[in-house]
């Protein structure tokens, strides 16, 4: 069986000639190919959080169900991110997100080479919507839905991960936009899937302190950015100047979890101010963590 795949993914040209693939997404397979690269680039890996998930098993669709419903009240006043927006997203207004209470997905796709850990393929699953307006992000057009976007239901969410889980998938990721706000859809979804795999929250991790607490239990394998150190870079690149401090006590929240991956992308000028100060408080607080830095790619409007 195939994998479901649909959405735009992009190879990235540098100045000498190089290629740069963000997203190894099976559409880019052939070429690849074709062009003669290591095939080992797309070979099967499990993920270490595997054997984790497996004996999870029993009971976890009810703990699933449960938490959904718990996430779902948040939507009436929105406080699920940093944000706290309190939106009434249940009745239409849009969040600091952009967001209703529809799941909005741009794209879908099996991956290959996320990171260390993650296993390969992993089924990617793009959420819209981001309370974030970072200059440099790479998938704009996922920052807010299409008005006329009337969503995704999870029932046809857990449809394309069962097709995804026969076709081979090592691991659910969701990513985007950024997940943290559609955190009631998805956990709706994933108890109406037939299959268990392990679950990558790859996100901003602006979410509150009690939404953090929502994924405990859920999430396998944590893969947070961590975009900037101090507020004033965070709402002049970003416009969010809760960014900063919120992602540090996320990340201390997780620093008992056994797979978490921590990526951060040096944006230019801001080496001292940012890069430096995260790599270090990283090492420092979380030891365990795996840190992944992230080459700057500019997106053309």
């Amino acid at each position: 069986m195939d994998a479901p795949h649909k959405g735009r993914f992009r190879l990235f040209v540098r100045p000498g000639g190089d290629v740069s693939v963000m997203d190894l997404s099976q559409a880019f397979r052939p070429a690849l190919a074709e062009l003669g690269a290591d095939r080992e680039l797309w070979e099967t890996r499990p993920c270490v959080a595997l054997p984790l998930a497996e004996t999870r098993r029993p009971g976890r669709k009810r703990l699933l169900a449960e938490r959904a419903q718990i996430a779902g009240r948040h939507l009436d006043h929105c406080d699920l991110c940093a944000r706290r927006c309190g939106a009434n997203r249940r009745r239409g207004e849009r969040g600091a997100c952009g967001l209703d209470a529809s799941l909005h997905v741009s794209a879908y796709t099996m991956l290959y080479g996320e990171g260390p850990g993650f296993g390969q393929p992993v089924f990617g699953v793009y959420t819209q919507g981001c309370a974030l307006a970072c200059e440099f992000c790479y998938r704009p057009e996922d920052r807010v839905p299409a008005l006329d976007d009337d969503g995704m239901t999870p029932e046809a969410l857990a449809l394309l991960l069962d097709r995804a889980a026969e076709a081979g998938a090592q691991a659910w990721e969701f990513l985007g936009g950024n997940p943290d706000h559609s955190l009631p859809g998805l956990l709706e979804a994933l108890p109406l899937a037939r299959h268990s795999l392990p679950v990558i929250w790859n996100s901003a991790l602006t979410l509150a302190p009690d939404a953090i607490d929502l994924l405990r239990g859920i999430v396998d394998v944590w893969a947070p950015d961590f975009k900037f150190w101090t507020a004033e870079c965070a709402g002049d690149v970003a416009r969010c100047p809760e960014y900063a401090e919120t992602v540090r006590e996320n990340l201390l929240a997780l620093s008992g979890e056994e797979h978490v991956v921590v990526r951060h992308m040096a944006y230019p000028g801001h080496e001292e101010c940012c890069r430096r100060p995260i790599l270090e408080w990283v090492r420092r607080h979380l030891p365990k963590a795996t840190v992944q830095e992230l080459s700057y790619m500019r997106v053309e409007p």
